[in-house]
């Protein structure tokens, strides 16, 4: 077994070393772990490479052998950049897991050490030409940085140019599969272990990238022909590549005009979602005006600034406010038109100009398991029925939600069969570690079992004595460990 029950103990430790420095833990406080799990970087390069060499030769029986140890390869290299004991490799660590992390389907944690990766970390005369050339395509692929041409004796200037290609003009992949393979031999060749290491795992992260392309996908999504999506996919707005909240949003026909409940986890691209069935709409002359209803004002807030910066003067971005007047006057002739405001004011809207629907061709319902919310659920829900009760079939409703209890019953109530569930529990979300703090000012740490304790950090609470004020005779501490709002507040401030 390649991840038995002492590697899992080492990536237990390795998370709690981690977790150790991130609360600046004392060194003689630290526990006394009976493994070293420095030596787990072993299995997971093994784990890493074999699985980057499975995706480039398209070895079914060893992606599917490899596969389930990936994530827990992703969680060593992080935790290792965070127990701060090897900085000489924080290099390798970094790149290596968000490489690990985009290999498995988690762009949003492959874009965090990414991101980590670019801003600790320049460029070094250590660094081989494939790992310079797999940091830049992450950092174009997740970050939208520039992608620099990198040259080398092996090809690696044809690489970079072929994919900038494709990325720009969506031709070309013919003739990346042909340059992938001629740079792939020529390293091999040249018999450099860091350099063989890097170069399969970067072909492998173009593999996947290449699969998920927007220039693929996105046209074949949404039933539109390309040159509809030839502006937009050249500018620099566009992803490179689909996220898998936003496959199954296109697998599930929401982008070729699709009545929807969408079951998203926060941290996957709901934002691109949104943006991609808009666009989809708009080019598609369904309809030239769509509406997003959020049940808080800040989510409007947030969500008005992303239209905004996604669709910038192309589209008229109209934010209703909160107050309950007519304030709600739209020129609809004069352009394409998003509307965003919140449940209470679309009701009063609906309720003094109920003819206010027949220009909306898009609806799409944020934060939709509100329903369950004892104080506003019913009127979100009755909202949504006077709606499909005044719009015809030819209308698109769309209801996004983290989790929805009773996903199939609401879509049968509000679509009869005339609609879709998009759900996939294979999407991955952010990954969490939970930690319960304890009067003896430790932090014990759950993750995949409640039941077990993965780790705990020690001492992770330092009581000072405050100095007293004007007359006061009685000694105060910070943190009182009774009192609950003491300990958040000291972690908040520590953290």
């Amino acid at each position: 077994m390649i991840f038995g029950t002492n590697s899992n103990y080492m990536l237990k430790y390795q998370k709690a070393k981690a977790k150790l420095v991130e609360y600046d833990i004392s060194q003689k406080d630290y526990l006394k772990f009976p493994l070293n799990s420095n030596e787990l970087s072993y299995p997971v390069i093994y784990i890493l490479s074999r699985y980057a060499e499975s995706i480039i030769e398209n070895d079914e029986t060893g992606k599917a052998e490899f596969a389930p140890y990936m994530v827990k390869a992703s969680q060593y290299f992080d935790a290792s950049v965070g127990a701060n004991d090897r900085t000489a490799y924080d290099t390798d660590f970094l790149l290596s897991g968000a490489a690990a992390y985009f290999l498995s389907n988690d762009f949003g944690s492959s874009k965090v050490l990414c991101a980590a990766l670019f801003e600790k970390i320049k460029d070094t005369p250590t660094m081989a030409t494939s790992q310079i050339i797999l940091r830049n395509l992450l950092g174009y692929l997740l970050l939208d940085k520039v992608f620099p041409i990198s040259s080398d004796t092996f090809g690696g200037e044809e690489l970079c140019r072929a994919l900038l290609f494709y990325y720009t003009n969506g031709e070309g992949l013919p003739n990346i599969e042909r340059v992938i393979q001629k740079y792939r031999t020529a390293i091999y060749k040249n018999n450099d272990p860091m350099e063989i290491y890097y170069v399969d795992i970067l072909l492998a992260v173009i593999t996947i990238a290449l699969s998920k392309a927007a220039w693929k996908l996105i046209p074949q999504y949404s039933k539109l022909e390309p040159g509809q999506w030839e502006e937009y996919l050249k500018s620099s707005k566009s992803p490179k590549m689909l996220w898998p909240a936003q496959q199954l949003i296109g697998k599930k026909n929401v982008l070729s005009g699709e009545n929807a409940i969408v079951q998203l986890p926060t941290g996957v691209g709901k934002t691109k979602s949104i943006e991609l069935i808009i666009r989809s709409t708009f080019l598609s002359n369904r309809t030239a005006t769509a509406i997003i209803v959020a049940p808080l004002r800040a989510l409007c807030n947030e969500i008005a600034s992303d239209m905004t910066s996604a669709f910038g003067e192309s589209v008229l971005i109209n934010q209703f406010s909160d107050i309950l007047e007519n304030d709600f006057f739209v020129d609809f002739t004069l352009k394409a038109t998003i509307l965003i405001c919140t449940p209470e004011k679309l009701s009063y809207i609906i309720h003094h100009q109920v003819e206010f629907l027949d220009e909306i061709g898009l609806y799409i319902f944020d934060e939709s398991h509100m329903f369950d919310d004892g104080r506003r659920g019913t009127a979100y829900e009755l909202l949504i029925s006077e709606i499909r009760k005044h719009i015809n079939t030819e209308k698109q409703i769309v209801l996004l939600s983290a989790v929805l209890s009773n996903a199939e019953q609401i879509k049968q109530w509000l679509f009869n069969e005339n609609g879709t569930l998009a759900s996939d529990p294979a999407i991955k979300t952010t990954p969490k570690s939970i930690g319960f703090s304890s009067q003896t000012r430790d932090i014990h740490y759950y993750s995949e079992d409640p039941e077990r304790e993965d780790f705990y950090v020690p001492r992770s609470i330092e009581v000072n004595l405050l100095k007293k004020l004007g007359k006061e005779r009685k000694k105060r501490y910070f943190p009182n460990l009774t009192d609950p709002k003491d300990i958040a507040i000291y972690y908040a401030n520590k953290l």
